[in-house]
């Protein structure tokens, strides 16, 4: 999302209305994402079942405010930044490295941490992840 901010905000640099929309929808992104987060995390934890349920549904809010922007600015980008949306939505957790600086994991491969000091992670396929939890030892 930050390159296609970064990408239309340049395209769109000389023209104020739009640059300024631009910017406040990032802005918006940035803190729906924060608060959608904090409300997944207060329905998880709550004991009592009407805040948990309040709590889901505003999360559910937020998490449509900000897919509805996401939405948007792929669009804008273009036909391939919305199939790649899509399949990073489509996409299991572990399909990303915890930085954020590799390739998305092609299907049937996850990223694995292999070392917590330095921490590592390295792109395996899920079958092997299988056999490995099998044969871990908590000693």
């Amino acid at each position: 999302m930050r390159s296609w901010f970064s990408a239309l905000n340049e395209k769109h640099r000389y023209d104020a209305s739009m640059s300024n929309k631009l910017r406040a929808d990032w802005l918006s992104y940035m803190s729906l994402l924060e608060q959608a987060a904090s409300s997944g995390f207060l329905s998880r934890q709550s004991c009592n079942s009407e805040k948990r349920s309040c709590h889901k549904r505003r999360e559910m809010e937020e998490r449509t405010a900000y897919m509805a922007i996401e939405d948007c600015f792929a669009a804008q980008i273009s036909r391939n930044a919305v199939e790649t949306l899509r399949q990073v939505r489509e996409s299991e957790e572990d399909a990303f490295d915890r930085f954020g600086k590799e390739k998305m994991a092609p299907n049937g491969h996850h990223y694995l941490c292999v070392s917590f000091n330095p921490y590592k992670e390295e792109l395996r396929p899920r079958a092997n992840c299988a056999s490995l939890l099998g044969r871990m030892t908590y000693d």
